[in-house]
């Protein structure tokens, strides 16, 4: 049987989205080595045979369209998970604590991976889940998530303008809640980081305000402060109408803040707290 385009692209969509070639090849009369020799000619790896074997299912497409749900967890990789990209293995793992157990089960729900078992450490008291999928960590490594990111992590592929990417990216590696009557945020990571997150703020504030990247001292990872009007604004851009794409304790924060300092009057407050200009709260 002779395969159209459109078939040959629906058989590369079905293998990663972990459907077997033999299941394939019965959906398209044909055989399984013809699925093969289609999906070599469009550039896709076969599965190792421990991967053909996998029982569990898996989503591997979850991160080919940048649509708000995966940009926020490309935003929470950035921040909070662990990529491996070694010849040997190809895997992606969060490990969060016990707290947080409910977003491990809301990311497996996003690619898919009903049924997995959530490892719990005891040394630790983290729980998390390691996924093995070369197409999931190369669509990663795409947008800036790469292994040892710390100091080093920067948002590819326009990543670095989504409210949803920079939502996952507090969610991991940054802190909202409220300071000496003020709204405040908090994001610590790489300088390159840092930098785009003071650049996708400046933007939410119409370069209304001064923001400033500040090394931390004694390790080599930077830090954006904001408190006061201007951080409830950035908190109400990264955090209203997420439709649950955020980590839950964080939301509730959030929404406290959205709530409680809706109705306050500000003041223009000109002199610099730890280098940033800002209103403060005078109700």
């Amino acid at each position: 049987m002779h395969l159209t385009e459109k078939q040959k692209t629906q058989i590369v969509q079905m293998y990663r989205a972990g459907k077997s070639s033999s299941h394939i090849g019965r959906v398209f009369n044909v055989s399984d080595v013809a699925v093969l020799k289609t999906l070599k000619k469009k550039g896709i790896s076969s599965r190792t045979p421990s991967l053909a074997r996998r029982i569990l299912p898996l989503n591997e497409t979850v991160f080919d369209n940048l649509n708000k749900r995966a940009l926020y967890w490309i935003g929470f990789l950035m921040a909070d998970g662990n990529i491996t990209n070694t010849k040997e293995q190809k895997s992606i793992a969060i490990y969060l604590a016990e707290k947080d157990r409910g977003h491990i089960v809301k990311f497996l729900e996003f690619i898919g991976g009903y049924g997995r078992k959530i490892t719990h450490v005891k040394k630790t008291h983290a729980h998390g889940v390691k996924i093995r999928s070369k197409h999931m960590v190369d669509k990663l490594m795409s947008v800036g998530v790469k292994p040892r990111k710390s100091l080093s992590a920067k948002a590819l592929k326009g990543t670095q303008k989504s409210r949803d990417f920079w939502r996952g990216v507090i969610d991991g590696d940054g802190s909202i809640g409220i300071y000496k009557n003020s709204p405040s945020i908090s994001l610590c990571g790489s300088l390159n980081l840092t930098r785009q997150f003071r650049k996708f703020s400046l933007d939410v504030l119409e370069n209304n305000h001064e923001i400033r990247v500040m090394k931390i001292k004694g390790i080599n990872l930077w830090r954006v402060n904001l408190f006061g009007y201007a951080t409830y604004n950035i908190i109400k851009t990264l955090y209203a109408g997420n439709n649950g794409n955020v980590l839950t304790r964080k939301d509730i924060i959030a929404k406290k803040i959205l709530n409680e300092f809706k109705n306050k009057h500000w003041k223009n407050y000109t002199g610099k707290r730890k280098g940033v200009k800002t209103w403060v709260n005078t109700t």
